[in-house]
């Protein structure tokens, strides 16, 4: 659920990343969520152990449980060499939370190994998994070799596409990103396509995207699959996951070899290759499995992927 949703079911919220110590409001919203105003108190690993930490404390016999949202960041951003190294910290909540108050970590994706890592930092004993394969039928998945110095003809298509449909292209500032996310999640929104780094939709409900361009891989396969996440929310339209590689793209030292080869793959079905480490999980669910037959890739063979059924 995000800060919209929350005011569509008619709850009471307030989000601290709305809130800076410059305005007005600020003392205010403290005050009222120290009261015990609000059902939802939106924040960020930054925000809660930055200039909202004193609020959070003042909360800790009224904190009922914790919600932790995009959780393989936890595994994937929680350390010191990463931007957004608080995620590793959000176990110190535990510390001034009353006995009890249970984490719910969720995530779209997360291999075993990735679970491993939430369940430790987040010092989760005991816990309930609920595990589902992320493992989206109408999504086809691609790779193109580009010229990176000849930027104008690998994207000519869509430049010709944009002007045949008359429509216009501006810089947006950083500021006005809210306002972009909003523009492109309304299906019939003005905003259709938008150039951003892989940080775009965390915490924000895509609808109506179809294509995923990515220039050069992702350092892991989950990464990737999470990312070509933000499509494809539709089932009833195909949707299109196409890879731009270039010469040496893959050097890289966080390129996994699993990604290295899924760009260098001509011969297995590239959908089979990113859902492999899920069915690999030790954990996963008991589920009914099926063989099905069906092209989802640019390598254009038919092949035996496994589908699971619920």
């Amino acid at each position: 659920m995000n800060v919209r949703e929350a005011i569509n079911f008619g709850l009471n919220k307030v989000n601290f990343e709305d809130i800076r110590e410059n305005q007005r409001k600020f003392r205010n919203r403290n005050e009222e969520a120290s009261e015990g105003k609000y059902n939802l108190v939106f924040t960020s690993p930054e925000a809660l152990f930055g200039s909202h930490r004193s609020t959070i404390l003042t909360l800790t016999n009224k904190i009922e449980a914790v919600f932790i949202d995009e959780v393989r960041c936890v595994a994937k951003c929680g350390n010191k060499e990463a931007f957004r190294e608080d995620y590793a910290r959000l176990a110190e909540m535990r510390s001034f939370l009353k006995q009890g108050a249970p984490f719910i970590a969720l995530t779209a994706t997360a291999t075993d190994a990735v679970r491993k890592v939430i369940i430790r930092d987040l010092m989760m004993k005991d816990c309930v998994q609920f595990i589902t394969v992320p493992n989206k039928q109408n999504i086809r998945f691609s790779v193109s070799s580009v010229d990176p110095d000849d930027l104008e003809t690998s994207f000519q298509w869509l430049i010709d596409d944009l002007k045949s449909k008359k429509r216009n292209a501006q810089k947006t500032h950083p500021l006005v990103k809210e306002t972009v996310e909003k523009g492109f999640c309304k299906v019939n929104g003005s905003v259709r396509v938008v150039f951003c780094t892989i940080a775009f939709g965390m915490g924000v409900n895509v609808e109506g995207a179809y294509i995923a361009l990515h220039f050069g891989p992702s350092s892991c396969l989950d990464d990737y699959l999470q990312e070509v996440g933000r499509i494809g929310r539709s089932s009833d339209k195909q949707s299109h996951a196409v890879l731009l590689t270039y010469s040496g793209c893959t050097r890289g030292k966080n390129i996994t070899n699993g990604r290295k080869e899924y760009v260098r793959n001509t011969d297995v079905c590239r959908h089979s290759l990113l859902i492999q480490p899920f069915l690999d999980c030790q954990d996963k669910p008991d589920e009914e499995t099926r063989m099905e037959r069906h092209s989802c890739c640019d390598n254009n063979i038919i092949d035996l992927v496994p589908v699971y059924i619920e």
